[in-house]
This record gives C-alpha cells, structure tokens and sequence, in this order.
C-alpha cells in the first residue's frame, strides 16, 4: 500500500528476526519451539507450528515433501 515506509522498515527488519518457518527436529516433527526440549507429556501436542499446513498453504506434498513428512508425524 506504500502508506507509511517507516512501519513498513521496521517490520520488516523484525521478520528478519524470526525463525525460518519450517525447521525439522531430531524426531522428524516440524519444531515448536526454537530448541528442542524433552518432552514432559509426549501426548500433549499444541498445532500453531503446524499453520503452513492449514489455514495456511506453505506446507504442501508438491513444493515441501519433506514438510509434509514431518508434520503427519504428528500424529503418528
């Protein structure tokens, strides 16, 4: 929209700040967390990392097979 350049720097120096979407853990699960930590009830499972699946359209078996992968491990 090209309406304020300023909010539009800062934001994006921000999203260089985050994460790369996406990272693969030791146990072949799309990560959580930014470290991988042992789990204290391994039946317990959050699914926010899991938006590129859906709503989302980042994870898909054509352009990220081994995203896909990773995220029908969990739950497996």
């Amino acid at each position: 929209m090209n309406v304020d350049a300023d909010f539009r720097a800062e934001l994006t120096e921000k999203l260089k700040q985050l994460p790369p979407p996406g990272r693969i853990a030791s146990d072949g699960r799309i990560m959580e967390w930014l470290e991988e930590y042992k789990e204290t009830d391994p039946q317990h499972r959050h699914i926010s990392h899991l938006w590129g699946l859906y709503p989302g359209s980042s994870i898909t078996t054509s352009k990220t097979p081994q995203l896909m992968e990773a995220a029908k491990k969990h739950w497996r």
